[in-house]
């Protein structure tokens, strides 16, 4: 018999049954594609990091370096497993070409190597180290990923004197550099090849390398390592630095999906409770005559939950099969940066388990909501079926106290604001959250202004010097003798040492200049401005235990020196560890950036040619192109992602208003042909449905926005405090966030409502008899 109801049931609500099918199949498809992602990204991170054997502890270096004065340094140490010294050369920008493409305007820094032997593997596509014959190449995934280079493809370097032709036969999974936002980038070469560019390229550069024991701090090492008087002319990362800035980019975009996952799963549940509300009203008499014959309680409510969960089963199924494909698509370059991730038992089951919670989740719902068929009596059953409702009327707005409005708008405005509408204000809340959040994170990576979360100054250009590259005081001659060029400053980065909470010392890059110029904007504080000032990076101050007011200690070359914290600011470069003051003590500079504003910004592409042209061995980059590089295929992924959820916020709004609105005109077919006994026309009720449903839109985009707007930033700044930015701003684009997404929602509903309108043709005084 329950079989017998369930069928019939099935059939009679067929649109609401296919609508909620499909709900619960948009949030089962994001919660698997997201928990996919998730769990893809931290297993192939895990896998590389095997495979390429990461070291723990990496020192760079520019300058000469003695190899044999350092083996034997590590080979003392009893925290030291094993070592390499590994001999890069920097490529000048300009003297390289990667498919006929000049590199002088990039961003990032390729420098040419042989394959290591021991520790920090490059690999190829099968997890192998990569071994190039005479006259071939390997490239840095990163060129395959943009589409800047293929298979077969010539690498040219040509310094005007010599020229050397290569080709392409492989792309190299680097797990130190693997990153967009990492610059540097190894290109790795036969020895044969190697030998000829060592004999051009002039100015080499060192990585050295250590794995350690277990149990060993990489920052007492590397204390231990400078103390001993050892090449550390540059930077130094750790494993954890290396696996994070892997990370970082792949899972920006499965915490935006999953977001918008938990949020399509809330409306999900939102819009189920509004149904079977709506249908236990439908079915009042029925329920009536069940009790009245004697059904038992939990037999009647077993023939509802069997509808639910039916409907639960096969959008969970259906979901989780699409959200498959969907993570594949969206986890495209997490596979080609990071490798194809293993099968293991996390990979296959928490994609389930997730979809499993959100199916189980729908079910208890239904049958928490069911629990009101108990509590409702046959005869009052009997006469809530026969009155159209459960719910009573209250607070009963006068009509003749409103004169300003037409009848039908009153009434349409009346009934919106009735609290049996707050499910679908939820809803188009959620849905306005949908469409808003993930676009503005996007436009934000797109915005310029962003180079002020990676260390910089607002300017419109940013010029890098490699130290030993080129003449500083040349380069800024011709940056000032440029009238197009309004005004500029020289800021000079250096590697110190500084005290941390727990009395250790620990590098720390500082950035030497007049930091009010340009200025960044600060968490507290102001840019140091006196010799004895300093501010620090957001995850700098941790590290020290320092805040405004504080006293940190540097160690410099003529000595230890105490400086006042004067502010604080954010950062997401060099694992958000650098810091800033104004102090010249002559020490050598790692590198060397000049910012500059332009008379007229719409020169900008303009003036970085000419500049580029003339100073070849410099960097000149738009901040705008230098912010896009920085964050590579992020930016262009999370755009993905961003439409993918204006277009699902925009169909959910459509499919639960329209579901909504059939429900309502349902309930109210009454109220309806008694409208139109007394003589109004289809227009007048149309109109009256379109006020309501307007007026609900309204509040549901507002209230959306002010959310966004409210608890949008701190969730960004919980996934990117880590990296030093933990209150980003998000960068709005009015027009798109202001305008365009809120019509497309109104739209939305609009078209919803008239298509659920077009039943008032049936709707007629005879009909309800």
């Amino acid at each position: 018999m329950l079989r017998r109801l369930l069928k019939a049931d099935l059939r009679r609500g067929r649109a609401i049954v296919v609508t909620l099918t499909a709900l619960i199949a948009l949030a089962s498809m994001l919660m698997a594609a997201s928990t996919s992602l998730i769990v893809n990204t931290v297993t192939s991170t895990n896998r590389l990091s095997e495979r390429a054997e990461v070291p723990d502890l990496v020192q760079m270096h520019s300058g000469d370096a003695d190899p044999q004065a350092i083996g034997h340094w590590a080979r003392s140490h009893a925290l030291i497993r094993d070592y390499e010294v590994i001999k890069t050369l920097p490529v000048p920008r300009h003297q390289l070409w990667i498919s006929g493409t000049s590199q002088a305007g990039t961003y990032h820094e390729p420098a040419f190597v042989t394959a290591n032997e021991r520790i920090d593997l490059l690999l190829d596509e099968d997890g192998r180290p990569v071994r190039p014959s005479p006259g071939e190449v390997a490239l840095p995934v990163h060129y395959q990923a943009t589409g800047a280079a293929r298979i077969g493809d010539t690498v040219t370097v040509d310094t005007g004197d010599w020229r050397l032709d290569l080709t392409v036969v492989d792309f190299v999974r680097d797990a130190q550099m693997n990153a967009a936002m990492i610059p540097s980038k190894r290109v790795v070469v036969s020895d044969q090849d190697y030998a000829a560019l060592e004999e051009r390229l002039s100015e080499p550069e060192y990585l050295i390398e250590f794995t350690l024991t277990q149990d060993a701090k990489p920052g007492t090492v590397l204390a231990e390592y400078k103390a001993a008087g050892l090449p550390s002319q540059g930077i130094s990362i750790t494993a954890s630095m290396i696996s994070l800035m892997n990370a970082l980019s792949t899972m920006l975009i499965a915490a935006v999906t999953l977001l918008v996952a938990l949020v399509l799963m809330t409306v999900s549940v939102l819009a189920l409770r509004y149904t079977i509300l709506a249908a236990i009203e439908a079915d009042l008499a029925q329920i009536a005559v069940l009790k009245a014959i004697g059904a038992p309680q939990p037999r009647i409510r077993v023939l509802y939950l069997m509808k639910y969960l039916v409907l639960a089963a096969a959008g969970s199924l259906v979901g989780y099969l699409l959200g498959l494909p969907l993570a594949s698509v969206l986890g495209a370059a997490t596979t080609t940066y990071l490798g194809r991730p293993p099968t293991t038992v996390w990979t296959v089951c928490l994609p389930i388990l997730s979809v499993l919670a959100l199916a189980a989740a729908i079910v208890c719902l239904t049958w928490l909501t069911l629990r009101r068929v108990g509590r409702i009596s046959p005869v009052q059953a009997l006469r809530s079926g026969a009155g159209g409702g459960l719910r009573r009327r209250r607070g009963r707005w006068s009509l003749a106290g409103s004169r300003r409005l037409p009848v039908h708008q009153w009434l349409g405005v009346r009934e919106a604001l009735r609290p049996t509408n707050a499910l679908l204000l939820g809803v188009l809340t959620l849905c306005t959250i949908t469409m808003v959040l993930p676009t503005n994170v996007s436009t934000t990576l797109e915005d310029p202004r962003i180079a002020t979360y990676l260390g910089g100054g607002d300017a419109d250009l940013r010029i890098d010097v490699r130290a030993g590259s080129a003449d500083l005081a040349e380069v800024e001659s011709a940056v000032a003798a440029d009238d197009r060029i309004a005004r500029s400053t020289t800021i000079v980065r250096r590697d110190y040492t500084m005290r941390t909470a727990d009395d250790q010392w620990e590098s720390v890059l500082i950035d030497v200049g007049e930091h009010n110029a340009f200025p960044m904007n600060y968490l507290s504080g102001r840019a140091p401005q006196a010799p004895d000032e300093i501010s620090l990076s957001y995850n700098q101050a941790d590290v020290a235990g320092a805040q405004v007011g504080s006293t940190v200690t540097i160690r410099t070359g003529e000595g230890e020196r105490d400086l006042r914290v004067t502010g604080v600011y954010q950062d997401i470069t060099n694992n958000g560890l650098t810091a800033k003051a104004v102090f010249d003590d002559g020490s050598p500079a790692l590198w060397q950036i000049i910012y500059a504003d332009l008379t007229d910004p719409g020169q900008e592409g303009a003036v970085s040619k000419d500049l580029t042209a003339a100073l070849p061995a410099v960097q000149v980059t738009g901040v705008s192109q230098y912010a896009s590089q920085f964050f590579g295929a992020t930016s262009s992924q999370l755009r993905v992602v961003a439409t993918m959820s204006i277009l699902i916020a925009a169909g959910l709004a459509f499919l639960i208003t329209a579901l909504f609105a059939v429900l309502v005109l349902t309930r109210e077919r009454n109220h309806i042909t008694a409208l139109r006994a007394i003589g109004s026309t289809g227009r007048d009720i149309a109109g009256q449905y379109f006020t309501r449903f307007g007026v609900l839109a309204l509040a549901g985009i507002g209230l959306g926005m002010a959310l966004t707007l409210a608890l949008g930033e701190p969730a960004i700044g919980l996934a990117l405090g880590s990296r030093g930015a933990p209150e980003i701003d998000l960068l709005i684009n009015p027009w798109l966030v202001g305008l365009a997404l809120p019509a497309a929602l109104a739209l939305s509903v609009a078209g919803a409502v008239a298509l659920a309108l077009r039943r008032l043709r049936t709707m007629t005084p005879t009909s309800s008899q």
